[in-house]
């Protein structure tokens, strides 16, 4: 499957401006979500180097509709971009950080087929029973779902449960 698009809305916007202010990247809140889902590094880091919040959120389109509070750390899992992903990380982007659904990096890097980024997020402390909010699903359910095996592997020898109902 695709990963999810993504948007900013108004009030996010409204609520990034004050962290854009003296920051020294000119992109906006927008700009910073169309380089994340593309892997282009240099713009996001110098956004959150230059003053925005490493967990900023915004929102995302998906399939059962639009969902507020994604990270910047969320779109580099979901996209398979292991290189942001582990830079937000090291400037403290929280692996914990849910959306409105209740999905974590996790569930978006386990439901996208990123091996590597699962084990990143897991070695940073990631839930790995961590229900979403509106299926009740974990990352090992999402990776089930969507017939990625090796995912599912990796989550089985971590400890996920697996006879969660």
């Amino acid at each position: 499957t695709a990963p999810p698009d993504f948007f900013v809305s108004d009030a996010v916007h409204l609520q990034e401006e004050v962290a854009m202010k003296g920051a020294s990247s000119g992109a906006g809140p927008e700009e910073v979500v169309l380089a994340a889902q593309g892997g282009e590094e240099a713009p996001v880091l110098a956004w959150v180097d230059g003053g925005g919040r490493v967990d900023a959120t915004f929102e995302g389109l998906f399939m059962r509709g639009p969902v507020s509070g994604v990270t910047l750390l969320m779109i580099a899992m979901a996209y398979g971009h292991a290189g942001l992903a582990e830079a937000l990380l090291w400037r403290g982007a929280d692996v914990a950080v849910w959306t409105s659904d209740g999905d974590t990096a996790l569930t978006f890097a386990a439901a996208n087929g990123r091996e590597k980024l699962v084990e990143l997020a897991l070695r940073h402390g990631a839930e790995i029973n961590q229900r979403d909010l509106t299926t009740g699903c974990t990352a090992l359910m999402e990776a089930v779902a969507f017939g990625h095996e090796r995912i599912v592997d990796t989550l089985i020898r971590h400890g996920a449960e697996i006879d969660m109902q």
